[in-house]
């Protein structure tokens, strides 16, 4: 877990949007798991991306994959790099 001053990606990427107070838009929108699979994962990446740099812009995506597990549910793995640690 990268934590930088106060502002964890993994409190990013694991909190569903809507739940925050005063800030609605924090974390990711789950119901983009609705959709069909290939659909679900590309919005998944761009929301990955669109809200690590909107609340932790020292830090870079460099790239979303995606597993399977045996009860079919999708597991996100979000690679990162610093690109600022000023």
């Amino acid at each position: 877990m990268i934590n930088l001053n106060g502002v964890s990606i993994k409190n990013i990427d694991l909190s569903p949007a809507g739940t925050v107070p005063f800030d609605r838009e924090f974390g990711i929108d789950y119901n983009l798991l609705d959709y069909p699979l290939p659909i679900a994962q590309g919005r998944l990446i761009v929301e990955y991306i669109e809200k690590t740099r909107k609340y932790e812009p020292r830090v870079s995506v460099k790239e979303v994959n995606f597993e399977l597990n045996e009860d079919g549910n999708l597991i996100p793995k979000v690679v990162i790099e610093i690109v600022d640690n000023a």
